[in-house]
């Protein structure tokens, strides 16, 4: 079974699963919002076109950050043990995995050290979101 999670911001939802049967969460590194020094979603003005091409206006989309090629060569080449090594393989095509405790920790430790801190805030979030929902849902 899984269940949607979702935020909107700015007519957009962004979704994280949540797959209840094994109790983990799915983030896609593809797509962390994150957030400006007033605490306001980061985002960008796009052109619309319609389906033949032409111009008919902009739109504001959040500007993600697509994190899951750095991640993924971060662990995929820093760690000696192979199952952590196909966590970053995973991250760096995929885009998304589920993350439980052991996996948070992992891309937590290397997010300290190849992220700037706006980036590491909402992504250090949704780790500890994920974490925190596989526990209330063992009890």
């Amino acid at each position: 079974m899984l269940s949607v999670y979702g935020v909107e911001i700015h007519g957009h939802i962004i979704r994280y699963h949540c797959n209840l049967k094994d109790n983990s969460m799915k983030i896609d590194f593809r797509k962390i919002v994150v957030y400006d020094i007033e605490g306001n979603v980061m985002t960008k003005e796009i052109e619309k076109k319609d389906s033949e091409g032409n111009s008919i206006g902009t739109e504001i989309i959040p500007d993600y950050r697509d994190l899951s090629k750095n991640l993924g060569n971060a662990i995929f080449f820093n760690v000696e043990d192979i199952n952590e090594q196909e966590i970053g393989r995973k991250i760096y095509h995929d885009g998304e995995i589920e993350i439980d405790e052991a996996r948070a920790a992992l891309i937590k430790r290397f997010a300290e050290k190849i992220f700037y801190a706006y980036i590491k805030v909402p992504l250090f979030q949704l780790l500890d979101e994920a974490i925190e929902k596989s526990k209330t849902e063992n009890l």
